[in-house]
């Protein structure tokens, strides 16, 4: 049996990546709080998946949304200067939560330095293109990513209530 651990990554440092992570988590659960159908969770356990070696739990920035057992829809948040490598972990958590329900809603919201020639940008549109999903936009199933250099509070609620409005209206 190998030795089971959290997957908890680099921890955002800058306050601009603090201000994302919290909204997220704070968005989440209050969309959690006040819709009984989904079970929110701000990990993803893989106890039972001996596959996942070492790890048995991720931290999403803006948790895990479930209807019952079933993994439908994940949040992320990602801030990038013009240099940096905070994508790192967005392909580790996306690959193990595919691994859990393939059909899985992967939404990404990324903030800082966000132009098309952005690191952050070139590294993540590959996985948001064509058959892997969409850029600015939702697609149920898919990986989604929404850049912005700067997000309110009310744009990620929004954003955030309206995926999971839509992912109930096809279940």
């Amino acid at each position: 049996m190998s030795n089971k651990r959290g997957g908890k990554g680099a921890v955002a440092s800058t306050e601009e990546s603090v201000y994302l992570d919290n909204l997220l988590k704070e968005t989440s659960q209050k969309i959690a709080n006040n819709n009984k159908r989904f079970r929110f969770s701000s990990r993803i356990y893989f106890n039972d998946n001996d596959s996942m070696g070492t790890i048995n739990y991720i931290i999403p920035d803006g948790g895990a949304f479930y209807i019952g057992d079933k993994l439908l829809a994940v949040f992320e948040a990602k801030k990038q200067g013009p240099r940096g490598n905070a994508i790192e972990r967005w392909y580790k958590n996306n690959a193990w939560c595919r691994l859990i329900n393939k059909d899985v809603s992967y939404i990404t919201f990324c903030s800082g330095y966000v132009e098309k020639d952005s690191p952050l940008y070139r590294i993540l549109y590959p996985f948001h293109n064509g058959d892997l999903g969409i850029v600015d936009s939702f697609s149920k199933g898919k990986n989604s990513v929404y850049f912005q250099e700067y997000w309110t509070a009310q744009e990620v609620k929004d954003i955030m209530q309206e995926i999971l409005d839509e992912i109930v209206e096809q279940i």
